[in-house]
């Protein structure tokens, strides 16, 4: 009977994924990588794969047509996320792990004349519905399993199952770890974070983290899983081994896109509570049930249980602080997301299981109220983007920015890239424009401008002068917000 059910709500799942399927993302690069792993049994991307694709899924065409061109012209870097080895084969910066495990799906959507795009959401759902599954072996078959499972397809789930890129692989695995782990299954959990860390680098660090939720109940592991833990690391340094030996670079994302300078509170800040694509508008449920399970907890009498509450609480968090630092070094912060970051989205799942094990340990009144609060918050945020996060585009402001912008202009200040391509509602390059204002059209509310220029903008001074704000707020990368009223000089 426990089988059954948990085969019914990962088929259900993985239905959700194909139904739900979005191609966009780093998806082309993931299919180009998973073709050649198909065609030819290798990651290196050739012309023939790039002309399948722009012939396979139109969504692509322009992007697989550079790709085409630049292999044909022999280009060092025919695309910035394309690169050239010196052996001459071209390889994604993103490592091709994920695009393996699509292969075997990819070959049934090319047999059956499918959308091969639909081989990664079936990554995606299969990934979903395995984590699911360790939600049953924790929690058993009943209510509490069936609430859990729903509180975690909710929880930014939904986003992204139809999302082609590794975020809901890397957000089970992360949250498989942390099960396993707590039940000390050490072996299961190696492996687990080394799958999140195959395509998300940073997520290594739950390797020490499952080894310290792993302690209460430690025991000798077995042949069975020290294979697994082994596995595990390996997989989490084959990524550089492998960039290593055909590029003598151990990361090329590390290499050319990133950069250690960009690493700020400013990000951090941005992470969690920014409007537009923070933790805070894509789980508020998540924030608000550990917090408030949390509270509850430590009023429980017992001082050896606070402590451990703190203990957890106070490492599940590091290991998140720990995950997310390097994400900050990244150049497009406002990248291609669905309701909040995909870096969010799975940094929230050590949060999300400690949410589950502190509330497990609640009364039933108690572990109800938070598990509704929770949810209905989850919930709430279906209605203005809808249930796969449809109605959300990266390059538009959010209600909640939005509202705040019309009515606090000066509460929000966000990383300057996401203001300047949410309100000019493109992706431009960031030296285009000097001043820009908000919104689009009709009264200036808000500017934004750079600090080393006159501020100048037709729509606010319309004789060309430049204009001051009633307030301003010093920015990075060079920008000062400005606040309406605005004064133009002269005046």
């Amino acid at each position: 009977m426990r089988f059954l059910a948990v085969v019914l709500c990962c088929l259900v799942t993985l239905a959700v994924a194909v139904a739900t399927l979005r191609a966009s993302g780093d998806g082309g690069e993931y299919l180009l990588s998973a073709r050649a792993l198909l065609d030819h049994g290798t990651p290196a991307i050739r012309e023939a794969d790039a002309m399948w694709l722009s012939a396979s899924e139109p969504r692509w065409r322009k992007l697989s047509a550079r790709i085409a061109g630049g292999i044909q012209l022999g280009e060092p870097i025919p695309l910035p996320s394309v690169r050239r080895a010196p052996t001459g084969a071209y390889y994604s910066l993103h490592f091709w792990f994920y695009s393996l495990l699509a292969v075997p799906f990819l070959a049934v959507t090319e047999h059956f004349h499918l959308r091969p795009a639909l081989a990664l959401v079936v990554v995606n759902g299969l990934a979903a519905g395995t984590a699911i599954a360790f939600l049953f072996r924790r929690f058993g078959l009943g209510l509490v399993s069936l609430a859990t499972a729903s509180l975690y397809l909710l929880a930014g789930t939904t986003f992204y199952l139809g999302w082609t890129g590794p975020e809901v692989l890397t957000a089970a695995a992360t949250l498989v770890t942390c099960l396993a782990a707590r039940r000390g299954e050490l072996g299961f959990a190696a492996l687990a974070a080394g799958v999140a860390a195959a395509q998300n680098p940073s997520a290594v660090f739950l390797l020490p983290y499952a080894v310290w939720l792993s302690r209460p109940v430690r025991r000798s592991l077995s042949t069975w899983e020290r294979r697994c833990a082994g596995a595990g690391v390996l997989l989490a340094v084959a990524p550089y081994v492998f960039f290593y030996y055909e590029f003598r670079v151990g990361s090329l994302i590390a290499r050319f896109a990133t950069d250690f300078a960009l690493i700020s509170r400013e990000r951090a800040w941005s992470l969690v509570f920014d409007l537009n694509q923070g933790m805070i508008v894509g789980i508020p449920g998540v924030l608000i049930g550990v917090t408030g399970a949390i509270a509850l907890a430590l009023r429980a009498p017992g001082g050896s249980e606070r402590r451990r509450v703190v203990a957890n609480a106070g490492a599940a968090l590091l290991v998140v602080v720990c995950m997310a630092v390097p994400t900050f070094s990244i150049h497009n912060w406002n990248s291609g997301s669905v309701v909040f970051m995909r870096y969010a989205y799975w940094l929230a799942m050590p949060l999300f299981e400690l949410g589950l094990e502190v509330a497990a340990s609640l009364p039933a009144a108690q572990r109800a109220v938070v598990a509704g609060v929770a949810a209905a918050l989850q919930l709430g945020l279906l209605l203005p983007n809808g249930f796969a996060g449809e109605n959300y585009n990266y390059l538009r402001h959010t209600w909640a920015a939005t509202f705040v912008l019309e009515h606090w202009p000066g509460a929000y200040n966000p990383v300057p890239e996401i203001f300047y391509e949410r309100t000019l509602g493109w992706e431009a390059p960031p030296n285009r424009h000097a001043v820009v204002v908000w919104p689009r059209r009709g009264t200036p509310g808000k500017a934004m401008v750079r600090a080393d220029r006159p501020a100048r903008s037709e729509r606010v001074c319309p004789e060309g002068e430049s204009f001051a704000g009633a307030r301003e707020h010093t920015a990075s990368a060079g920008w000062i917000f400005l606040e309406a009223p605005f004064r133009c000089d002269g005046r």
